[in-house]
């Protein structure tokens, strides 16, 4: 029986490029939660954005923010992870030195940023919807940095070259994971998701066979090896797809048929 559902967000929960979940999945959230199942949002985004999106069935979900660097559930701090300062302050100067490249500093409620182009910082605030502040440097920055990112703005992808420069640098220091197309998020060693779903899991004394859990990039692939109950996206790429046990066109479809389930196990 499942006990826990487990999803990304962007090209998981949110189809295609949305920034909004549709109606409809928001009710299978409270439908779930009804039955007994406590729903978790995973993902890259700052928990206030992610807390925004679920605001009318918020319930008792779980929120994995920041690619595992925090954990929260109903508004308190469940797990913190954080990066050494030294080393995130040499790699803020990196990403701020690198061509084309914008960087974002995450804290626990809001994501500094040192933009390098008025867009980036459009972006952020009126299509992403993050909360935004700005600064001149990272020392103005009072507390932990949880996760750092390098963005890429208008690019179908990461420039490898540069990806694999950053990621051989810091690869004894930090993770580096891509989460979405433009996207190449650090966070420290002992984060990710995986790791937050495993803490997640022991707290709530729920096991691998009672957890469900839906991804489709390079960010998931720790928490699609942690039960058999794995759905890769149909539009994943092949190498993230050999990390799931299952595929889906859309999680709403596989909610669904997890209610009827419940359902009839419950009459």
């Amino acid at each position: 029986m499942i006990k826990l559902v487990v999803s990304d967000l962007d090209g998981t929960l949110l189809r295609k490029e949305k920034q909004r979940l549709e109606p409809e999945t928001l009710e299978l959230i409270r439908c779930l939660q009804e039955q007994g199942v406590i729903f978790a949002a995973a993902s890259g985004r700052q928990y206030p954005n992610m807390y925004r999106m679920f605001e009318s069935a918020i319930g008792n979900m779980y929120f994995i923010c920041e690619n595992g660097s925090l954990v929260m559930h109903q508004g308190k701090v469940c797990s913190k992870k954080s990066i050494d300062r030294n080393v995130g302050m040499e790699l803020i100067n990196d990403i701020l030195d690198t061509e084309d490249a914008e960087v974002l500093i995450s804290g626990e409620t809001t994501s500094y940023i040192i933009p390098k182009k008025e867009a980036y910082e459009d972006f952020l605030i009126d299509l992403v919807k993050n909360n935004i502040t700005t600064i001149t440097d990272a020392r103005q920055i009072q507390e932990d940095f949880i996760k750092i990112s390098a963005f890429w703005q208008g690019n179908n992808n990461i420039p490898k070259d540069l990806e694999e420069h950053l990621r051989r640098k810091y690869s004894d220091r930090l993770q580096a994971v891509v989460s979405g197309n433009e996207w190449l998020d650090f966070i420290p060693l002992d984060a990710g998701k995986g790791n937050a779903l495993t803490y997640l899991m022991d707290d709530l004394g729920i096991s691998k066979e009672e957890t469900m859990v839906f991804g489709d990039n390079e960010n998931d692939i720790s928490m699609l090896l942690l039960t058999d109950n794995s759905y890769v996206m149909s539009h994943a790429s092949d190498n993230i797809k050999q990390f799931g046990k299952k595929e889906c066109r859309y999680v709403d479809d596989v909610l669904k048929l997890l209610i009827e389930e419940s359902c009839m196990n419950y009459k």
